[in-house]
């Protein structure tokens, strides 16, 4: 505990200092954190070590992110969307996969590794894009929703991708071991939703009455997570979400993501942020440059032009479809976690494994980036607003604010 203090007191100083620049230059304060990450870690001072507690403190910011965006998302909108939802993630899904596929064959690697780095291309982690949105005041808004609702099924579908490739490289595993308890996750949650929220909410509201709540909140946030990733073989940031969504329609919805707002900003969210900085050494991509560039350029092509379409395919307007596309890019530790998979199975090599981190991480940045320069283009455009008292469609549900 003791060497732990003085290593957190410098991340979250750094993250406050990395966001406050970042806010100086028009950015999301996301994206300066981030950087502070990169400059505390191995890429240049090499001061903060990214392991044990502080790892454990960074997962707990990953599951409060989405556990706030649940709690902040419609459940009427997020039924209408669910169209341009499952298109924009089979859109996201497939063209990434073939993409990562061709960019490795055509670099000499094997089947079994350009199978795996396909796979790994396909994750989503909408973590730091629901953080951007929210920063931005575009999270209510309809192609925040389809993201999410998207992220989701690209969850699902990237998951029955990785344990098929699994399967086919001989490492041991059956694809059914992954898609049965996968198959049988979604299923309880789709029913969780459709019983639970009332008699929940009224739980909750009776703690929050009784001066609580907050803590039960974030208590099921984290035991949902841990479910669905240990059961489900979900991500656990999945989980998250879904504990949210169970208690949106509570009438203290608001009261209780405005607490655990407070916490998660407050210590372990930026810890998140930094802590992707930190799990990358730059120093390490030399050797394998041009493949990271490569992948690089399918895995944000292939989600923006990808779930882009399908966003527009299941009826957004060309406006919506862009920003759902630029909102899907990120693939954070869901990527992370596939590439170890692969590494473990030996599939992929160490170079290879650094190449995917680094674009990983490089996604993670440019989805925020995108985000804020979409946000800026509306404002030069005047791009006008989704008014919430419209009508009797999603834009009567939910508003787009541009400001």
């Amino acid at each position: 505990m003791n060497e732990l203090i003085p290593f957190l007191a410098i991340v979250l100083l750094a993250a406050e200092a990395g966001g406050l620049l970042a806010h100086f230059l028009g950015l999301p304060r996301v994206v300066g954190q981030i950087g502070a990450g990169l400059i505390l870690g191995p890429s240049l001072l090499g001061i903060v070590p990214i392991a044990g507690p502080m790892d454990g403190i960074a997962q707990l910011g990953a599951l409060a992110i989405l556990g706030i965006a649940g709690l902040e998302t419609n459940m009427a909108a997020m039924r209408e969307v669910g169209r341009p939802a499952f298109y924009a993630a089979l859109g996201g899904v497939v063209l990434p996969f073939v993409g990562g596929v061709a960019i490795a064959l055509s670099f000499g690697l094997t089947i079994t590794s350009a199978l795996f780095i396909g796979a790994i291309l396909t994750a989503t982690s909408v973590g730091i894009t629901a953080a951007t949105l929210r920063e931005l005041g575009l999270l209510r808004g309809r192609a925040a929703v389809t993201i999410l609702g998207a992220a989701i099924i690209d969850d699902v579908l990237g998951l029955i991708v990785l344990g098929a490739v699994v399967a086919e490289s001989g490492s041991g595993s059956n694809v059914l071991l992954t898609v049965v308890p996968m198959t049988v996750t979604i299923v309880v949650a789709w029913m969780a939703l459709r019983w639970l929220p009332t008699h929940l909410g009224r739980v909750v509201e009776m703690l929050h009455v009784r001066g609580g709540g907050e803590a039960a909140t974030l208590g099921l946030v984290l035991a949902v997570a841990w479910m669905v990733q240990t059961w489900g073989g979900l991500a656990g940031i999945t989980g998250a979400y879904v504990a949210g969504l169970a208690l949106a329609g509570s009438p203290i919805a608001p009261k209780l993501r405005d607490g655990l707002l407070r916490t998660g900003e407050a210590f372990c969210v930026p810890v998140f942020f930094v802590a992707i900085g930190l799990a990358v050494d730059l120093r390490t991509v030399g050797p394998v440059l041009p493949l990271t560039a490569a992948l690089l350029a399918v895995a944000v092509a292939g989600k923006i032009v990808g779930s882009g379409l399908g966003a527009a395919a299941g009826g957004l307007d060309a406006r919506e479809s862009s920003l759902v596309g630029i909102g899907m890019v990120a693939r954070g530790e869901v990527a992370l976690v596939a590439a170890s998979v692969g590494l473990h199975a030996g599939a992929i090599g160490a170079p290879i494994y650094a190449a995917v981190v680094i674009v990983s991480l490089a996604t993670t940045i440019i989805a925020p980036l995108g985000i804020s320069g979409w946000s800026w283009i509306g404002r030069r455009a005047s791009w006008p607003k989704l008014d919430l008292e419209s009508g009797p469609t999603v834009g009567a549900l939910v508003r787009l604010e541009i400001e």
